[in-house]
């Protein structure tokens, strides 16, 4: 297999970090199979075609890591979901600013999806589901303890309705 045809492999079945980590061995494995000689002769031409390949390979895998990623769609609609389900459990009565805040985040979020920020707005989307459910809790805890109030005034005044009557 000759040198051209093993980056030709290498570009076609390799990922970019590992393509110029491939190209390096190639070069490398390349170089010790010619005479001293040609290997003298040929040394500032390899090492151009090296360089030219170790930059492009470093270029492709940082242009990889910078990609906006996926939409966060799922995340978006669990985070929605879940303040309805938190508007649901009365959190507007009881926990209204932890509320307005998981509302804010996924306004946030939605504007930072427009412009292609889809990492920060599945941060934000998370945090927005997260406190709806935070809200909605609290909100069912809120019901419950007025509940148990109540039921405790009943029991009372029972008691004392039961002690008059005796």
């Amino acid at each position: 297999m000759t040198f051209r045809s093993f980056t030709v492999h290498l570009a076609i079945h390799k990922s970019p970090s590992t393509l110029a980590a491939g190209l390096f061995r190639a070069y490398n494995t390349f170089l010790q199979s010619l005479h001293i000689a040609e290997r003298r002769s040929c040394m500032i031409k390899h090492k151009s075609m090296l360089y030219t390949a170790g930059i492009t390979g470093i270029a492709l895998s940082i242009g990889g890591c910078a990609s906006p990623g996926e939409r966060p769609d799922s995340d978006l609609q669990s985070a929605e979901a879940s303040l309805q389900q938190a508007v649901a459990a009365d959190a507007r009565e009881y926990e209204p600013v932890l509320l307005n805040n998981a509302q804010n985040k996924v306004a946030d979020a939605k504007s930072l999806i427009e412009r292609e920020k889809y990492t920060e707005a599945e941060r934000l989307l998370e945090q927005a589901a997260v406190d709806a459910q935070l809200a909605g809790a609290r909100a069912d805890t809120a019901k419950a303890r007025q509940a148990v109030e109540e039921i405790n005034s009943n029991i009372e005044s029972l008691r004392k309705q039961m002690n008059q009557d005796q």
